[in-house]
C-alpha cells in the first residue's frame, strides 16, 4: 500500500515495547510526507525513520531520517543510536547488505512482519542464518551438478573391476560398502526439503476450509509480478479472455507489483479491462479471517522450512482464506510452489500449477526445495500440472519421476489486440527515434538480457552476419544485467556502431515492424512468445532447437530451427533469409497464418475454461481452432 497505516505502526511499536526495545528506528518501505515524518519522530520510542527515496523531511529532522537504496538492495540508516530497526515488511525484503549495514551501526535487533505476527531476530543471528541458507543452497546445487558424473565414475570403476578381476567376493563386498556409504548422503540431500512440506500437510489433514465454503466460479491467478516477459503476457491474455467470456470473478495476486517500476509493466492492460490485480499482503489482521490458531499451527509445522519460504506460503494461505476461490491457477515455479502449497493447505478444490519453461533445475533461480515440494504436491488429487510446450512437459515429468502424460500441454494464445497494425509513417518514426538508417536491413530480437537467453551468442552471430551483409544493423530490445556486457562484446566484435539497444518497449509491434528477420539464441526456452509474435507480424524467425522453440516455427517455411546451437549455423540461416528475397516474401505471407492457426487466442481460452472445469460462457469460437493444437498429453 502507498498509504501509511497507523494501525500497523502502533502494532509494531507495541511489539517492540513488549520486547523492551525503547530505542527504535522504524523502516517504512513507501513514500511518507513531511508531516507524517514529523509526527512519527515526535514519539519518544522512535529515534529515527527510514523511508522511500523522495520523501520530504524538515531541515531539523534530516539527521533522523534514512532512505532505502532499491537499486543496491540497501538502505542508509539515520545517524542515531538505536538498538532495534523495525521493518514494516516481510523478512524476504531484508537483504544481506541491509543486515550488514545494521550490524555495523550497532543495531542488535531486527523486527519484521510475518503473517499474523511480528517477529524479532538478533542481527548477528539473522546474518549467520542468511549465510547458512546461502551456503546450503550452493552445497546442494554443487551436489546436484556432480551427482551424475560421480555415479558414472562409480559405475565405470565397478564395471572395470568386474572385467579385470571378475565377480569376486571382495569386489562385490566393496561395491556394497560403497553403495551403503553413499546412500544416506543421497537420501539426505534429496529429501532434506520434503520434511517441512509433508509435516505441515500432516498437521492439517483436514483442510482449513470445507468444500462448500469456496465461492463457485471464483478464479485467482498468481504470479511473481507483471514484469516485461512472456509468462506475464500470457497471464494478462488469460485474464482478459476469461473476462470477455463472462467469467468476471477474477483476481490476480502478485508477489511484487508496485515496488519497482518494471514489475507493473503490463498492469495498465488489466486496469483497462477492469480486472483486479494487487500484491499479496504480508501484514494481516489474522483474527479477521478466523483461523489464528490454525495459522500459528502451520507456522510451527513449517519451522524446518527456510523462513522466507514459510512466510510467503503463510501469506498466500491468508489470501486464500479471505478470497475463498474455487480455482487457483499459479504461474512459474517459485510462485507455483508457494501458492500451490498454500492452496492445498486451505483446501482449494482445483489447483493448477503452470510451468512456463523447462524444469527449474536448468536455471539459475533453481532452489533445492523445489523438486521435493513439487513431489509432495504431485500426490494431491486436486493438483494438476500444465506446461506450454511438449518439451517442457516431458522435462518436468522426467525430473519429477511422473508418468508420461501427467503434465498437460496448453499452448500459448496470442491476443491480436496487443499487436496493432503499424503504418509506414510509424515505422519511419520508430527508426528515426532509435537511430536506424532508413534503408538498412534489420536483424532484431526482443528478450530479457539474461544469461539463459544467450545474449553474447546473439552478438557473436550478429558479427558474422555483419561481415556478409554490409547494410545490416542489429536491434536488441530488452533490459537486464547483461546489457553492459553486450555493448562491450559488440565493440570487441567491431559492430558497436551497428547495434541498437533502446531498452523495453510496451508496443512490441513497433520494433517487430522494422525487422527483416527475428533472431533468437536462447540456451533454454519453454514456448518463446516473441517467436510467435514475430511471425504474427510477418517476420521470419531463426532460432536454435531448444525446449519448445520448435513448436513455435514451421521449419523451412516461416523460419529456421537450427541444430546444433552455434553462431556459424545461426548466422548462415540469417544471411539466407536476408539474401533469398523469394523465400523471405513467401515466409512473410505464411508466417501470420501459421501463428494464428497454432496459437489462436480463443483456442487458448477455450482450453483454459475446459481445464478449469467451467461451462463455456459465450464461446466465440475461432477460425483457427480446427488446427487441433490445444490441451495435449494428459486427460482433464
Amino acid at each position: 500500500s502507498t498509504e501509511l497505516s497507523l494501525d500497523v505502526i502502533e502494532s509494531c511499536l507495541a511489539f517492540c515495547a513488549g520486547k523492551g526495545s525503547q530505542a527504535v528506528v522504524l523502516a517504512i518501505p513507501n513514500a511518507v510526507s513531511k508531516g507524517e515524518i514529523d509526527a512519527l519522530l515526535s514519539r519518544p520510542q522512535l529515534k529515527g525513520v527510514v523511508v522511500k527515496q523522495g520523501s520530504a523531511a524538515g531541515d531539523d529532522a534530516w539527521a533522523k531520517v534514512g532512505y532505502f537504496i532499491p537499486e543496491d538492495y540497501n538502505w542508509k540508516l539515520p545517524q542515531v543510536k538505536a538498538t532495534t530497526v523495525a521493518y514494516l515488511a516481510p523478512r524476504r525484503e531484508i537483504s544481506f547488505r541491509m543486515v550488514t549495514k545494521a550490524l555495523l551501526q550497532g543495531v542488535f535487533w531486527l523486527v519484521y512482519a510475518s503473517p499474523g505476527e511480528w517477529r524479532r531476530e538478533h542481527t548477528l543471528v539473522f546474518l549467520l542464518v542468511r549465510i547458512r541458507e546461502r551456503l546450503m543452497i550452493e552445497v546442494e546445487n554443487c551436489y546436484r551438478r556432480i551427482r551424475k558424473p560421480i555415479r558414472r565414475v562409480y559405475r565405470t570403476a565397478v564395471t572395470a573391476s568386474l572385467k579385470r578381476y571378475g565377480s569376486t567376493p571382495q569386489v562385490n563386498a566393496f561395491a556394497r560398502l560403497l553403495a551403503r556409504k553413499l546412500q544416506p548422503l543421497v537420501l539426505y540431500l534429496d529429501r532434506r526439503y520434503e520434511r517441512p512440506f509433508t509435516t505441515a500437510l500432516q498437521a492439517r489433514c483436514v483442510p482449513l476450509l470445507a468444500p462448500h465454503e469456496f465461492v463457485p466460479g471464483r478464479i485467482v491467478l498468481t504470479n511473481a509480478s507483471l514484469a516485461w516477459g512472456g509468462a506475464e503476457r500470457q497471464v494478462v491474455n488469460t485474464l482478459t479472455g476469461l473476462k470477455r467470456r463472462g467469467h468476471g470473478d477474477l483476481l490476480l495476486l502478485c508477489e511484487h507489483l508496485h515496488d519497482r517500476p518494471e514489475h507493473d509493466f503490463f498492469y495498465w492492460q488489466l486496469e483497462n479491462e477492469g480486472i483486479k490485480a494487487r500484491e499479496i499482503r504480508r501484514i494481516f489482521d489474522i483474527p479477521s479471517v478466523g483461523n489464528n490458531d490454525a495459522i500459528a499451527e502451520l507456522a510451527r509445522a513449517m519451522d524446518d522450512a527456510p523462513k522466507n519460504l514459510r512466510d510467503d506460503i503463510l501469506a498466500f494461505v491468508v489470501e486464500f482464506l479471505e478470497s475463498k476461490p474455487e480455482i487457483i491457477h499459479a504461474w512459474q515455479d517459485s510462485t507455483s510452489i508457494k501458492a500451490g502449497y498454500a492452496a492445498a493447505l486451505v483446501g482449494v478444490p482445483n489447483i493448477i500449477l503452470n510451468g512456463r519453461n523447462m524444469a527449474p533445475y536448468n536455471f539459475a533461480y533453481f532452489l533445492p526445495y523445489m523438486r521435493r515440494a513439487y513431489a509432495v504436491l504431485s500426490r494431491r488429487p486436486n493438483v494438476r500440472f500444465i506446461n506450454n510446450s511438449r518439451a517442457g512437459a516431458a522435462d518436468y515429468e522426467g525430473w519429477l519421476d511422473l508418468v508420461p502424460g501427467t503434465v498437460n500441454v496448453l499452448f500459448n494464445g496470442l491476443h491480436g489486440d496487443t499487436l496493432k497494425p503499424v503504418t509506414g509513417s510509424q515505422q519511419q518514426e520508430y527508426r528515426r527515434q532509435i537511430g536506424i538508417p532508413e534503408h538498412a536491413r534489420v536483424v532484431g530480437s526482443i528478450f530479457r538480457l539474461y544469461e539463459e537467453k544467450g545474449p553474447l551468442l546473439w552478438v557473436q552471430t550478429a558479427a558474422l552476419v555483419a561481415k556478409k551483409v554490409p547494410d545490416a544493423v542489429f536491434l536488441l530490445v530488452g533490459k537486464g544485467p547483461f546489457a553492459e556486457r553486450i555493448r562491450e562484446e559488440a565493440a570487441s566484435q567491431g559492430i558497436g556502431d551497428r547495434i541498437f539497444m533502446p531498452g523495453t518497449e510496451q508496443r512490441a509491434e513497433l520494433p517487430l515492424s522494422v525487422m527483416d528477420v527475428f533472431l533468437l539464441t536462447s540456451r533454454l526456452e519453454g514456448t518463446p512468445n516473441v517467436c510467435i509474435e514475430a511471425q504474427w507480424m510477418g517476420v521470419p524467425v531463426v532460432a536454435p532447437d531448444v525446449g519448445g522453440t520448435g513448436d513455435t516455427v514451421l521449419n523451412g517455411e516461416t523460419g529456421w530451427i537450427v541444430n546444433p546451437r552455434n553462431k556459424r549455423l545461426l548466422a548462415e540461416k540469417v544471411i539466407s533469409v536476408l539474401e533469398d528475397e523469394g523465400w523471405s516474401a513467401e515466409a512473410r505471407r505464411r508466417a501470420p497464418v501459421f501463428a494464428r492457426e497454432r496459437f489462436g487466442f480463443n483456442r487458448m481460452i477455450d482450453d483454459s475454461i475446459m481445464m478449469y472445469g467451467l461451462e463455456k460462457a459465450g464461446t466465440q469460437g475461432d477460425a483457427t481452432q480446427a488446427s487441433g493444437h490445444g490441451l495435449e498429453s494428459g486427460s482433464i
